[in-house]
């Protein structure tokens, strides 16, 4: 079994500052992540470990043209010239604002993508990281990804992890919120998503709905119906279940 938590979920955003008041109105408490090249991001962090990246092109410019390629098709035919995961990160801006991917974190990431290619899974080559925090610390890691996007994306952190993932700035949130529950996964085919999950992290699913433990984060795979949206957030709180529609993200508060 390949050893995996969940790590984050990335939500696209055409205005990062206007994302940070809309989670912030809704009592979340969003920590500044830094810039990354021509991005920019803010986290929303969990006591679990866990987060929601809000991520967004610093260039409103470049927002617009990777959004009308995207739209134009144009984007993709650009990005199937590509082979390493850059591939895949880029086309994140060619779709609508909102969730567009999710990570999961590994001991190793060589390791990982040699599973994945020894059983058939085509892989992109991966790619080293880093992002400069409003302190001055430098988080550095790497990413690697399948060339199918509906497995998620891996990390391994080359620098201690909480750089990346602060954990001394974890917030209590005002609406109490603990951390990420379940990521509900909606696919065209989710049978078959299931089997290459099983091959891919070497497990079962628990049960006949799908789902799959990755530490203290469920995920469970879905039949997209023509209404459904891919990615929907089910987050664990000291409160009363409620739902939310933030940044074009649909999430639901379970008390616990």
């Amino acid at each position: 079994m390949i050893s995996t938590t969940f790590d984050h979920v990335v939500v696209t955003v055409f205005d990062l500052e206007q994302a940070i008041a809309d989670f912030s109105d809704e009592g979340f408490e969003v920590v500044r992540g830094g810039a990354h090249g021509s991005t920019e991001m803010a986290m929303v962090l969990f006591a679990d470990g866990t987060y929601v990246e809000l991520i967004s092109m610093r260039s409103s410019m470049l927002r617009r043209i990777l959004r009308l390629a995207g739209r134009a098709g144009l984007l993709r035919r650009l990005l199937e010239k590509k082979s390493d995961v850059y591939r895949r990160l880029t086309s994140w801006f060619g779709r609508s604002p909102g969730p567009v991917d999710w990570c999961v974190r590994v001991v190793s990431l060589d390791e990982t993508l040699a599973h994945w290619k020894n059983i058939g899974i085509p892989c992109l080559e991966s790619s080293a990281f880093q992002r400069t925090r409003p302190n001055g610390q430098t988080a550095r890691w790497r990413l690697g990804a399948a060339f199918d996007n509906t497995l998620p994306f891996v990390i391994e952190d080359s620098t201690d992890v909480r750089i990346r993932v602060p954990d001394d700035l974890v917030p209590s949130h005002p609406n109490r919120v603990l951390g990420i529950r379940c990521l509900h996964v909606s696919v065209e085919d989710p049978k078959n998503l299931t089997t290459q999950f099983e091959k891919a992290f070497s497990w079962v699913a628990t049960d006949k709905q799908a789902d799959f433990e990755f530490g203290p984060t469920r995920v469970q795979l879905h039949q997209l119906n023509s209404d459904d949206v891919p990615l929907k957030l089910e987050l664990s709180c000291n409160g009363p279940d409620r739902d939310l529609n933030i940044a074009n993200m649909q999430i639901r508060l379970v008390g616990v």
